[in-house]
C-alpha cells in the first residue's frame, strides 16, 4: 500500500465509496473503497504513474464547500493585485454568480473594483450556472484540462463551443486553454491534433488562446509562442466574416433587446464589411483588401462591443487611459494607440499608428468612432495614404463614420 497525502482537510466528509478521485491532470485515477475516518480513506489506484508533488486533484461529480478564495487568497488580491494595479483576476473552479460577486465585493474593499474578473470553468456546476456566472464576469476561460476531469471527455468540445458562442452575444471577453499544444512541453513541434485544435478555437469564436504549462515548464517557450501566433494567424484568413456577424446577430435575438448604442456599433461593422472585398479572389480578405477602424473611448465599452461583432479588420482604439488600453488588450482584433488627452486630432493620431504598425495600407478605408466627440469639419472622406505624415493625415480618414 502507499499512501498519498491531499491538503484537503475536509475529503473524507464529502467523498464517498464509489466516487473517484484524479490526481495529475487524471492522470491517476482512484476509486474510493472505504471511508476510514474523517482523515483517511481507502481506496484503489487503476493505473500506475509518476506522481509529483503540488499536482491537481479532481473530485468527479462531488461538491465541495471550498471557497472561491481562501484567505491566502483574499491577502494576494488586496495587497497585490490591487496594490500593483493588476489588470485581471482569474478566478479558479467558479461554481455560481455570487463567487464572482464576493470576489467583486473584496475587490471593491481594496480600492480596485476596475479590476477584471475572468471566470475559469472548470466543473460541472460551472456549466450548469454558466449563464449567470457570464452575467456577472467580465470573461471566461474554458478551462478545458479541469473541466474535462468533471465531465465526460466526449463533451468538452460542446461546452467549449457553448460557452464561446454565449460569450460572443454578450460581448464578454474569451479565452481558449489548457493543453493546446502540450507536445511541445518536450518537443520542437506540436502535434497535428494540436495544430487543429488551436485554428478550431479560432473558427470557433476565441478572442484569445492560451499556453500554460508549455511555456511555464516546457524546453520551447519561445517557439512555442511564434509557432502558435502562426496558427492563429493563418486560420483567421479561413474565418467567413460575413457569415460570423450574421450568426452573432442572431444570437441576440435569444437575448434583452439590444440598446441603441450596440445597434451603432453594430453598424460599424456592417461598414467594415462593406468596406472589405476578395479583389484578387483567392478567397482570403487580406490586410490590403480591408479597412481600419478607429475608436475613440475613454472607458473601452464601445471598443468591446465593436469587438464582439469580429470585423474583417484591426480596430484601433484610442484612449488617454493606460489602464482602459490594458483591459482590452485580450479582446479580438484590437491595437491600442494611447494619447494624453482625447480630442478630434486623436483619430488623425490613430490613422498614424495604424500606418506606423502596418495596419493602414494605400487605398485603405477608415471606419471612425467615438462616445463622446464631434465630426470634425476639417476631416473629409477620402482613402488612406500610405505616405501619410503627422501633419496632413487628419485631411486623409477614408470613408469616416463618426457615431456620437
Amino acid at each position: 500500500r502507499a499512501v498519498i497525502g491531499l491538503s484537503y482537510d475536509k475529503l473524507c466528509q464529502y467523498v464517498k465509496p464509489g466516487n473517484t478521485i484524479l490526481l495529475s491532470d487524471g492522470t491517476i485515477t482512484i476509486d474510493v473503497l472505504e471511508i476510514l475516518d474523517d482523515k483517511r480513506l481507502l481506496g484503489r489506484v487503476k493505473n500506475s504513474h509518476a506522481l509529483g508533488q503540488r499536482k491537481n486533484c479532481n473530485l468527479p461529480g462531488v461538491h465541495t464547500d471550498l471557497p472561491v478564495l481562501g484567505p491566502k487568497d483574499i491577502d494576494d488580491v488586496q495587497n497585490f493585485a490591487a496594490k500593483y494595479d493588476m489588470d485581471y483576476i482569474f478566478a479558479s473552479f467558479v461554481q455560481h454568480s455570487d463567487d464572482v460577486r464576493f470576489i467583486r465585493r473584496v475587490l471593491t474593499d481594496a480600492g480596485a473594483p476596475h479590476i477584471k474578473i475572468i471566470c475559469k470553468i472548470e466543473s460541472q456546476a460551472g456549466l450548469t450556472n454558466f449563464d449567470d456566472i457570464l452575467t456577472e464576469a467580465d470573461g471566461i476561460m474554458v478551462a478545458r484540462g479541469d473541466l474535462a476531469m468533471e465531465i465526460p471527455p466526449e463533451k468538452v468540445a460542446l461546452a467549449q463551443k457553448m460557452m464561446i458562442n454565449k460569450c460572443q452575444a454578450y460581448g464578454k471577453l474569451v479565452i481558449c486553454a489548457t493543453q493546446m499544444m502540450e507536445s511541445m512541453i518536450d518537443n520542437p513541434m506540436p502535434s497535428r491534433a494540436e495544430e487543429t485544435d488551436v485554428a478550431n478555437a479560432v473558427f470557433d469564436g476565441t478572442g484569445a488562446v492560451m499556453l500554460s504549462g508549455e511555456t511555464a515548464n516546457g524546453k520551447h517557450p519561445s517557439l512555442v509562442v511564434t509557432t502558435m501566433a502562426a496558427i492563429v494567424a493563418t486560420a483567421e484568413l479561413a474565418v467567413d466574416y460575413q457569415e460570423q456577424f450574421h450568426a452573432i446577430r442572431s444570437n441576440n435575438a435569444a437575448m434583452d433587446p439590444v440598446s441603441s448604442a450596440e445597434s451603432l456599433f453594430e453598424g460599424v461593422c456592417q461598414q467594415a464589411l462593406g468596406f472589405c472585398a476578395d479583389k484578387d479572389g483567392d478567397g482570403i480578405i487580406d490586410l490590403g483588401e480591408g479597412c481600419l477602424i478607429v475608436v475613440l473611448s475613454s472607458d473601452g465599452t464601445a471598443a468591446q462591443m465593436i469587438s464582439k461583432y469580429r470585423p474583417p479588420c484591426p480596430i484601433v482604439v484610442v484612449s488617454d487611459s493606460d489602464r482602459v488600453l490594458r483591459g482590452l488588450s485580450g479582446y479580438y482584433s484590437i491595437f491600442s494607440c494611447k494619447v494624453a488627452k482625447l480630442s478630434k486630432e486623436s483619430t488623425a493620431d490613430a490613422v498614424n499608428a495604424g500606418v506606423k504598425a502596418g495596419l493602414a495600407m494605400v487605398g485603405r478605408s477608415v471606419s471612425g468612432c467615438g462616445s463622446s466627440l464631434r465630426k470634425p469639419a476639417s476631416i473629409k472622406p477620402s482613402t488612406c495614404n500610405r505616405s501619410l505624415s503627422t501633419s496632413d493625415a487628419k485631411a486623409h480618414l477614408g470613408k469616416c463614420v463618426y457615431l456620437c
